[in-house]
Formats: C-alpha cells, sequence, structure tokens
C-alpha cells in the first residue's frame, strides 16, 4: 500500500519535513506518532509488525541510528516501510538521534536531518533496492 498522503517542505528546501517524535525503541512510539510525523529511533533489524504499524500512523519519514539490516536475520521492517513510499535514513549514530530534538520540525532530504537550517544528523539513505539486495 503506497501512500501519498506526506508533508513536504516548500522547494526552497528539498525533502520530507515533520515533526521529530524520538524513542529508542520503534514499538514505543508507535502510540505517539502521528500523520505526517518522523520517527527518529535507535532500533536494530526493525520488525515487520512495528513497521506496519509505523506505516498505519502515516509517518512521513523513519530515521534509525542502528542499521535498518544488520544481517543477523531476515527482518521484514524495511522492506515495509520502502514498499509504503517512506523515506528512510539508517546509521545516524547514537550522537545524530540524540542531536534530534523531540517534537521539533525536523527535515530529511539525501542522507541529513536538518533541525531549521541546521544539520543534525547524517546517515545512509535507504531504498528498496538497497534493502532487497541486503536480505
Amino acid at each position: 500500500m503506497r501512500r501519498t498522503s506526506r508533508r513536504t517542505t516548500p522547494s526552497a528546501h528539498p525533502g520530507v519535513s515533520g515533526t521529530a517524535r524520538v524513542a529508542r525503541r520503534a514499538a514505543h512510539l508507535v502510540s505517539r506518532v502521528r500523520q505526517g510525523d518522523i520517527a527518529v529511533i535507535d532500533h536494530h533489524d526493525l520488525d515487520r509488525e512495528t513497521a506496519q504499524r509505523l506505516v498505519d500512523r502515516g509517518v512521513a519519514a523513519v530515521v534509525n541510528a542502528a542499521p535498518m539490516i544488520s544481517g543477523r536475520y531476515a527482518n521484514l521492517g524495511p522492506e515495509v516501510l520502502a514498499e509504503a513510499g517512506i523515506p528512510l535514513l539508517d546509521q545516524v549514530g547514537h550522537g545524530g538521534w540524540a542531536a534530534v530534538p523531540d517534537g521539533q520540525t525536523i527535515r530529511v532530504h539525501e542522507g541529513i536531518v536538518y533541525a531549521g537550517e541546521h544539520a543534525v544528523a547524517h546517515g545512509r539513505t535507504v531504498d528498496l533496492r538497497g534493502i532487497r539486495a541486503e536480505m
């Protein structure tokens, strides 16, 4: 199921923007996240069920301090998010995760998380092709 309702920034500032909802584990975030929010997590190997709950809640993007796929086992969460058209950024590290202020509007574009005009975290953009190659 591909979502089309997503907040984006004006053309002067490309990417996806939304209110940052920050929690260590994605499962703890699901009850707080709303349509158009950006989920900011520190969650290795995001599972399918949690990813589907994020899709159902209408997240605009997911930023992860940890790798979406570590290779320890086949986890389907990243694929669920990517198939729904949700931009994914991982490996921003704990410092990047901690630098994103909960409740503030942030923007994600080309591997960078911006709070206002300032880059606060850098990571790896994850797409469906890359996910399938890693799996």
